[in-house]
């Protein structure tokens, strides 16, 4: 078993929606979203301790939190119709109802956020374990990466992408994450002044979602000029703690700086994306990527193609973007080869948009990703198998 395979392998262990717990059936999803909250009360708590605050007005903090996640996940619900969890929106609320309630008490702000935000990563990096098993924010068809079976067809999982392997971002971001509790803990918290955690985690966090969310598969999210609702919030948010940081309002820290010039890089990327060619950017969108593996499902495999087809059968669909694809077979020494070809009814696909769409093709079928893709005439492209 080569590298790659393990690779596989190790990810396939997670993709289980069930969970095994002294021989009761959880689903992964509250499993790991129950160890995630008492895990992230346990590291609020402890921190509490560290830095000598009053563990009840902790506790209160923890207790407050769970009335408003159920609340707001109510009142989501009732105003929406939809069953669903926005994290960034728990997070504003969370962190928003914690200043309102310390303020109120008249308790120092910055030493409790400090040690709330910890929390919170822990509660994040195991939530997103969850996510992986329970087969939400699930990344884009990759050569590597987690394979869901059938029975995630109830649990969000595209039909299409059933069976087919995809980018682990979920655990991407359980790394990273992970990264940046540890860092902050044992290099940020016990040698800076108060408030310097919390801009550390939230600006850390910011920066590594908003590339995250360019390696997201799922369709439901929502996007405003090229970029998903969650990387606005991303640079809305780092460039909030900018301002409070220069109104002197938050402790001056060098990673805030740094920070800052990547709001002006996530701005230049908007720009550089706003001005490419609309077949860089449309065809490779999470929803046109999902139709794309839906119509090559759709497509008969190579056993019907052998024996019930010949090679002047050509099987071609449109996509609602206009990109054409066709599956077809040839002739090779008395057997015969799949032909995938793709081009664009309205323009030539640059040589760019082409690779990528090559490479998510390849990603969807299974082969290897060193299969040559030739450059046919009037722009269309194969792919030979």
């Amino acid at each position: 078993m080569n590298a790659g395979s393990r690779i596989n392998t190790f990810f396939d262990f997670f993709s289980n929606p069930v969970v095994s717990f002294f021989k009761m059936k959880i689903p992964s999803f509250l499993f790991c979203g129950i160890t995630s909250f008492l895990a992230g009360s346990v590291c609020f708590i402890l921190l509490s301790f560290y830095l000598r605050l009053t563990i009840e007005i902790s506790i209160v903090i923890i207790g407050i939190c769970i009335a408003i996640f159920f609340l707001f996940s109510f009142l989501y619900e009732i105003v929406t119709g939809k069953e669903e969890y926005v994290f960034f929106m728990h997070l504003f609320i969370s962190y928003i109802t914690v200043i309102l309630f310390l303020g109120i008490v008249k308790y120092p702000v910055f030493p409790y956020l400090d040690a709330f935000s910890y929390g919170i990563a822990i509660f994040i990096a195991i939530g997103r374990i969850g996510c992986l098993k329970a087969g939400c924010c699930y990344g884009r068809p990759f050569y590597r990466g987690i394979s869901y079976s059938p029975v995630y067809r109830n649990q969000g999982i595209p039909v299409s992408y059933i069976n087919k392997r995809l980018f682990p971002v979920q655990y991407i971001e359980f790394s990273i994450v992970l990264f940046i509790w540890g860092s902050g803990i044992f290099l940020i918290l016990p040698y800076h002044s108060p408030g310097t955690s919390v801009t550390y985690f939230l600006c850390s966090y910011s920066l590594a979602r908003f590339f995250l969310e360019f390696i997201r598969g799922d369709v439901i999210r929502k996007y405003i000029f090229l970029l998903s609702l969650n990387q606005w919030i991303c640079i809305l948010l780092v460039s909030l703690l900018v301002v409070l940081q220069s109104a002197g309002i938050l402790p001056f820290s060098l990673h805030i700086v740094i920070y800052s010039v990547f709001c002006l890089f996530c701005l230049f990327i908007v720009t550089v994306k706003i001005h490419l060619p609309y077949n860089q950017t449309s065809l490779t969108h999470p929803a046109h990527m999902l139709e794309i593996a839906s119509i090559i499902d759709s497509f008969p495999d190579l056993y019907l193609l052998e024996r019930f087809y010949t090679k002047e059968d050509i099987w071609l669909k449109e996509t609602s973007k206009g990109l054409i694809i066709s599956k077809g077979i040839i002739p090779h020494n008395e057997k015969y080869k799949i032909n995938y070809t793709f081009s664009h009814r309205s323009f030539l696909l640059s040589p760019s948009a082409a690779k990528k769409i090559r490479k998510l093709i390849l990603s969807i079928i299974g082969a290897p990703r060193n299969t040559i893709m030739y450059r046919g005439n009037k722009g269309v492209y194969h792919i030979i198998l």
